[in-house]
């Protein structure tokens, strides 16, 4: 089972064609869409509960849901189950894997609750970003870091890369990134990646993989002046079913 979650900006996610979910398809998997608070598609009111100081919503949204397909619904299992999401929808993600009030709703063992995540331009270190010039949409969303300690201290909480220094991930983990992203820079995945692999074991490091493309902007265009013509814009596809095929499917992974 492969589960889209994205949550943010009052973003309706729409559950529409996806080439890469294809392969999966006709492969057995189950696509699922998971529509946390945080997004508008259940209106307004839905965004205003997860975001801000409602952020957590989010968070809590998509381990109860995912409790409920596994123990519920029984369309899946832990080990059988993996998650993708985009841009500020990876906050998401990886804050729920990592964050404690999250963490308690998991019904196994520390928050082994998804196997495999891929993650494509990641917004990871969101005090960063907030503190550098944020835009007023990202003030509206996430808070006044620069001149409200209380969303400083709110942002940090649920941030992934303030959350890896005392937690682990328990899952195995591909990033996607783009050198020619202008939204958020390739800068916060890899920092990302080198504070949870100082967590991890040597043995365990290939658990988390980063992929650059030089070539790629935050949407996975064709965006460098400089790349040739030949330039395949769906590589990052096949990558990622790869990736998500070999940790699931074939146990290549622990």
């Amino acid at each position: 089972m492969l589960i889209h979650v994205y949550g943010c900006y009052g973003v309706n996610m729409e559950t529409s064609f996806r080439l890469e979910d294809v392969y999966l398809l006709k492969s057995g998997w189950i696509i699922v869409y998971v529509h946390v608070r945080g997004g508008r598609e259940l209106g307004k009111n839905w965004h205003l509960m997860g975001m801000g100081p409602n952020k957590l919503n989010s968070m809590l949204d998509l381990i109860s849901s995912t409790n409920h397909l596994h123990h519920k619904l029984k369309y899946s299992s832990p080990s059988l189950t993996a998650a993708t999401a985009h841009s500020a929808g990876g906050l998401v993600l990886v804050s729920s894997l990592l964050h404690p009030e999250c963490t308690n709703l998991c019904r196994n063992p520390a928050n082994e609750i998804i196997r495999a995540v891929v993650l494509q331009a990641p917004f990871l270190d969101p005090v960063s970003a907030l503190l550098a010039s944020p835009l007023p949409s990202e003030l509206a969303e996430w808070g006044d870091v620069v001149n409200k300690k209380d969303d400083l201290d709110l942002v940090l909480s649920y941030s992934p890369y303030e959350l890896i220094r005392k937690h682990s991930l328990n899952t195995n983990l591909l990033i996607l990134a783009g050198e020619q992203d202008q939204r958020v820079p390739i800068s916060q995945s890899i920092k990302f990646i080198c504070r949870l692999k100082n967590r991890l074991h040597p043995a365990e490091h290939k658990r988390a993989l980063l992929f650059v493309d030089f070539h790629s902007g935050h949407f996975n265009s064709f965006s460098s002046p400089t790349a040739s013509e030949d330039y395949d814009p769906y590589h990052q596809r096949v990558i990622r079913n790869t990736f998500l095929t070999n940790v699931i499917d074939s146990n290549e992974y622990a």
